[in-house]
C-alpha cells in the first residue's frame, strides 16, 4: 500500500540557481544542499506540509519524479514512480 509523497525529485540543469528560484519566487525553505561525485542536489520545502522538493543536477529529463513511502508488511522502502504514474 502506497504511504505519504515523501519528495517530488526534479531535474534541474543549475541546481544553485533554481534553488534561488524556488526560495526567492515560492517562499521555499533550503533544508540542505550536497555536491559530490560531479553533481549538486538540494532539498527544498515549499510548504509546512507536503513533500520536500529534491533539485537534482544528475536527474535527465523533463519530468519529475515521485517518492513515496510504500508499506510492504515487511516494514517501509522508498520507491520512485513517474509523475503522473497511481
Amino acid at each position: 500500500m502506497f504511504g505519504s509523497l515523501d519528495y517530488v525529485y526534479v531535474p534541474a540543469a543549475d541546481v544553485d540557481g533554481e534553488a534561488l528560484r524556488y526560495v526567492e519566487t515560492l517562499d521555499a525553505e533550503l533544508v540542505w544542499k550536497v555536491r559530490g561525485m560531479g553533481t549538486t542536489v538540494a532539498c527544498l520545502r515549499v510548504g509546512e506540509s507536503g513533500p520536500a522538493v529534491l533539485l537534482s543536477g544528475h536527474l535527465r529529463g523533463h519530468g519529475a519524479i515521485l517518492v513515496r513511502d510504500v508499506h510492504d508488511g515487511g516494514g517501509a522502502e522508498v520507491r520512485g514512480l513517474p509523475a503522473g504514474a497511481a
